[in-house]
């Protein structure tokens, strides 16, 4: 059990992590707000749909509740898979501002974070020049790559412990984990805790099946240090832009990290029946998420100011500290059904979802 949660969190930060080590991820501060927010919710919304979706998924399995005292450990794995369209996206159809301008000879369509291991496009950014007002171009950036895996795969470790009258208390944990992969430093940690009680045995016990209730509430936290980016240097017309001696300094813009903060609260209600050794389960299930995307940190932003002398300009850095943080909810209502498997004292189950993103579960558990 062990070796196979290790297998699973080696995939899951090994193909997913290394997106937010990409310095082409923070060029979206380059074309200031609002369209620095407008490019970060675009490229990541299927990774914020999806962390959401692993959280919602895989807490009940049907079958008959713990008896009072008794424990339940086991390992989860939930894997949310992103529908095709939301693989990439057209960066002139988010509403960008006239100041980010897709660049002569590209095509629209840019991969998500989930989407094609390819850059996408390039973007122009625009300003009008002090004294002549000329509308110039001051910084030019492609757009970041996907990962080109289109699912996160989420492993965690649970523990349910029964209570009275067919409740049961469950907790599931993804142990805090820092790790260092080609230069960049990751940390990822998850935890949920919920309730689930058997109604048929307050006030339904003549149906034929079972009809099992649970609340829960989960969270989840993904970051990832940029490769420094304070060494932009844009030229235009051969100028080239003003520095501080203090943002020339490279630790200046040292901590510089993306992060994902998402946390759910879900509501979900099956209906179980059991057959020998098998629990065949279906039922619904509705979720109130939200992910926070947020880059942390000293950034720089390329500005204009007028001079005295021609060309009656100058390009310089702004600095800006936390520019962007955008909130990706996901309210989906889902169908989830499976079966699983009682041997002993261990237990297998399975089940899917059917949602906007469709995922799939399974847990190996030990009773005590």
């Amino acid at each position: 059990m062990k070796r196979v949660f290790l297998c699973i969190l080696f995939f899951f930060t090994q193909r997913f992590c290394p997106a937010f080590g990409q310095s082409e991820v923070s060029f979206f501060i380059l074309s200031g707000q609002p369209n620095a927010d407008l490019l970060a919710r675009a490229y990541f919304m299927p990774v914020a749909k999806s962390i959401n979706s692993n959280l919602n998924r895989g807490w009940l399995f049907g079958g008959e509740a713990l008896t009072p005292g008794r424990v339940e450990v086991g390992v989860t794995l939930t894997t949310a898979f992103v529908p095709p369209d939301q693989k990439s996206f057209d960066v002139t159809a988010i509403g960008l501002e006239a100041t980010t301008q897709l660049a002569a000879g590209y095509g629209s369509q840019t991969p998500t974070a989930l989407g094609a291991h390819t850059l996408g496009p390039q973007l122009n950014v625009t300003t009008t020049l002090p004294g002549s007002g000329e509308e110039a171009v001051i910084a030019t950036y492609p757009m970041p790559e996907g990962v080109g895996v289109p699912l996160i795969p989420l492993p965690s470790l649970q523990l349910n412990l029964g209570l009275m009258k067919g409740t049961e208390l469950r907790t599931r944990l993804l142990p805090s984990i820092k790790f260092r992969s080609d230069g960049t430093n990751y940390a990822t940690a998850m935890w949920g805790i919920g309730v689930t009680h058997r109604l048929h045995q307050s006030f339904v016990r003549y149906l034929p099946f079972s009809v099992t209730a649970g609340l829960t509430y989960a969270r989840q936290r993904v970051q990832g240090n940029f490769e420094r980016v304070g060494s932009w240097h844009q030229v235009l017309n051969g100028q080239e832009v003003v520095r501080t001696e203090q943002q020339k300094d490279p630790s200046h813009y040292d901590d510089q990290k993306l992060q994902l903060r998402a946390e759910s609260l879900i509501l979900e209600c099956i209906l179980s029946k059991e057959v020998r050794a098998f629990t065949f389960f279906s039922g619904l299930r509705y979720s109130i998420g939200r992910t926070y995307v947020e880059t942390l940190g000293i950034y720089p932003q390329i500005a204009v100011r007028p001079t005295d002398e021609d060309p009656y300009y100058e390009l310089y850095f702004k600095d800006v500290k936390n520019p962007i943080k955008v909130a990706i909810p996901y309210y989906p209502l889902a169908l989830q059904a499976g079966v699983s498997c009682r041997l002993s004292a261990f237990t297998l189950g399975l089940s899917g979802t059917y949602a906007t993103y469709t995922s799939l579960s399974a847990a190996l558990s030990v009773s005590f």
